[in-house]
C-alpha cells in the first residue's frame, strides 16, 4: 500500500509504502521535488520476533 502526500503549489511529494501483511509496517519512504528523489530510505532486513 502506498500513501502519497502533495501540497497543491508544492514541488514536493512523499511516498509512504506500507506493509498490510506485516500489520502496516512502513518499508519505504522517499521525498521527490520535480520529479528527483531527494530522499529515500528503506528496510534492507526485518526478522519477526
Amino acid at each position: 500500500m502506498i500513501y502519497r502526500s502533495h501540497h497543491q503549489g508544492s514541488s514536493r511529494t512523499t511516498r509512504l509504502w506500507l506493509a498490510p501483511s506485516l500489520d502496516y509496517m512502513p518499508l519505504r519512504a522517499e521525498q521527490t521535488r520535480h520529479d528527483k528523489i531527494e530522499f529515500a530510505m528503506s528496510i534492507r532486513s526485518f526478522k519477526k520476533s
